[in-house]
């Protein structure tokens, strides 16, 4: 039987989920998501969790007419892993590798689950009081950058905010109650449907060789911890 050729895979590692969905044009099939709070497994648990969701749907990397990865910003670690193992099933199945904004994702999580706010800021960790953000708001438009938040970072906007991931717990607080709503997740490659589904329409593939993700800071280094 001739396989339908508008199935593609989605892959994000940006943060401590490790997220894989398989789609048929804009619409998920199957979708799997493994957090780990402790440490970045993505390394060991990724090329399982995308045989799985294959298997699910019964199809095989020939099948698919291309791969998307969330392309950040995020962990250095994380990224890495998902945008080589991206590469790597690109390459082997000769289909075509695109990239969308983790942070889109989030949005698009908020777009089904939100509550009306009228303004969405998504929020990935950025350790300390930083986060990654980007905000989807036609007033008030901030590009996409490491931020240091305090009270008054919104204190000028009128109507409801929503913060939107795994950045949105920790800034609970600096806000009154009654002007934020927080929504703590962390991307997931479900809700790359529509934002993926255009990029393969349009054709905007990445250069394979040259591709590299938004991590959003310089890569640094720390001590290995005691066993």
């Amino acid at each position: 039987m001739k396989r339908d050729k508008s199935h593609w895979l989605a892959i994000d590692t940006s943060t401590r989920n490790c997220s894989v969905a398989i789609f048929r044009e804009a619409d998920c099939l199957c979708a799997h998501d493994e957090h780990d709070e402790q440490s970045y497994n993505h390394a060991e648990r990724l090329h399982s969790i995308v045989r799985e969701v294959l298997d699910d749907v019964k199809l095989q990397f020939n099948d698919l007419s291309a791969i998307l990865v969330g392309d950040g910003p995020g962990s250095y670690t994380g990224l890495r892993i998902g945008v080589s193992a991206a590469k790597g099933y690109a390459y082997a199945a000769n289909i075509p590798l695109y990239a969308s904004p983790s942070l889109d994702a989030l949005h698009a999580f908020w777009l089904v689950n939100g509550k009306g706010e009228d303004h969405c800021v998504t929020a990935i960790d950025a350790r300390r009081m930083e986060a990654f953000v980007k905000v989807f708001s036609e007033t008030n438009p901030i590009a996409t950058t490491p931020m240091i938040f305090d009270e008054n970072t919104f204190s000028d906007w009128h109507g409801r905010i929503a913060i939107v991931g795994d950045a949105a717990a920790k800034l609970e607080g600096l806000w009154p109650k009654e002007k934020v709503t927080t929504y703590q997740t962390m991307p997931s490659a479900q809700y790359f449907g529509k934002l993926g589904w255009e990029k393969i329409s349009n054709g905007e593939a990445v250069d394979l060789a040259y591709y590299t993700p938004t991590y959003g800071k310089a890569f640094v280094a720390g001590k290995p911890k005691a066993r």
